[in-house]
């Protein structure tokens, strides 16, 4: 990577690599310098989206909110289809504690036939969450059930029984889970969430079941 910025320092794929190695070895900061030094009104970084989402990242892994908020609405502009930008604005108003202007974009969202935001909705629910937002994060989490219910194609998918656990509804997950993971025995994510759905319903043995199922996976 050292000899690539000799050769050219300015190549912003260069950069990109380079904060990817810092960010794995969770060296963050560094990670957000070395993506901050490239130019963003150069043609090439205005045409690849994925540097955005990750300077985007970058901004908010370091404290840096408003940042990101900045970056994530810039590359709105510029990748109006990628809807991870999209998330990348609604963590960075989550964070700021700015739940008031998240809420007509999650209203764009849910009206959109575009693309599927299910997964935005889950993401900003699970967020919610953490930072003590137990309503709207249920709220949120409904959301993505209203989605799934008008717009999606397969309304008892994995990404549904999730949401529809954010929301508070276990009873109605577990079943829809039970299913899933009958018709693919041994997929560990699917087993960990009926595990937890099993939990929330009062079913302790039923998750201790999970639990030792999914342990005899990993001594496989």
């Amino acid at each position: 990577l050292e000899a690539l910025r000799e050769m050219d320092p300015l190549t912003i794929g260069w950069h990109h690599n380079l904060a990817w190695e810092l960010k794995s070895l969770g060296r963050i900061e560094e990670a957000r310098q070395v993506l901050g030094e490239v130019d963003l009104d150069h043609w090439g970084t205005q045409t690849w989206s994925p540097f955005w989402f990750n300077l985007a990242q970058a901004n908010h892994l370091t404290g840096r909110y408003q940042e990101e908020l900045e970056v994530a609405r810039r590359a709105q502009d510029l990748f109006p289809e990628d809807l991870f930008h999209v998330r990348s604005e609604l963590n960075a108003l989550l964070a700021m504690g700015r739940l008031e202007e998240m809420r007509p974009i999650l209203d764009e969202l849910q009206a959109s036939t575009e693309g599927n935001p299910s997964n935005i909705f889950r993401q900003v629910s699970r967020e919610l969450a953490f930072f003590g937002y137990a309503e709207e994060s249920r709220a949120v989490a409904q959301r993505a059930i209203d989605w799934w219910t008008t717009w999606g194609q397969n309304p008892n998918s994995l990404g549904m029984a999730i949401s529809l656990l954010q929301a508070g509804r276990p009873e109605e997950a577990a079943p829809m889970l039970r299913n899933l993971v009958a018709d693919d025995p041994g997929n560990d994510a699917r087993m960990g969430w009926l595990g937890m759905a099993l939990a929330q319903v009062g079913d302790i043995e039923g998750a201790e079941q999970m639990i030792r199922e999914l342990e005899g996976l990993g001594s496989r």
